[in-house]
């Protein structure tokens, strides 16, 4: 479960700094399988504000994992996990808190170093430690529905 909210929260960190965005709340939830009839069913969620707007995918995912270790639950056999960052706000407009730190400026360096060798060597070349190196939980998407309208690469060629 570690890794698979760090995997996420370190995707969508990305996505943030992709759109100039910063995100002030993460909730992360996990979840047992519904149809499972042999197991207690178990769903639950937690939810944490951060005092400044954030896109740093270390602060964000020392949060998840707090946010994780709260909710989890040993002997269950977890199906699903998700993180969402929430009330996102644009770089540029950012409300500053008069008694909070500002965040390092070598962390916008450091994200920003970070996604430039991602894209031009590959993504997943430089990751995370929590991210792990066996990839057995990633999803399944064999029946996964086309993507036309946002993968050019799956529309239909006509002749």
């Amino acid at each position: 479960m570690r890794a698979a909210v760090t995997h996420f929260v370190t995707r969508a960190a990305e996505k943030l700094r992709n759109q100039t965005l910063l995100a002030k709340t993460i909730s992360v939830h996990i979840s047992t399988s519904p149809f499972d009839d042999k197991r207690e069913y178990y769903n639950n969620a937690a939810t944490s504000s951060l005092a400044v707007p954030s896109d740093d995918t270390r602060e964000l995912i020392h949060i998840a994992q707090c946010l994780l270790e709260s909710i989890y639950v040993h002997g269950h056999s977890y199906q699903r996990a998700g993180v969402l960052l929430m009330e996102l706000t644009n770089h540029r407009y950012q409300q500053q808190d008069l008694f909070t730190p500002t965040e390092n400026p070598r962390s916008d360096e450091l994200m920003k170093t970070l996604d430039t060798i991602n894209a031009k060597m590959g993504n997943g070349t430089l990751r995370f430690a929590g991210e792990g190196f066996e990839a057995g939980w990633r999803m399944k998407q064999r029946l996964r529905s086309p993507r036309y309208t946002t993968q050019f690469s799956e529309l239909k060629r006509v002749k």
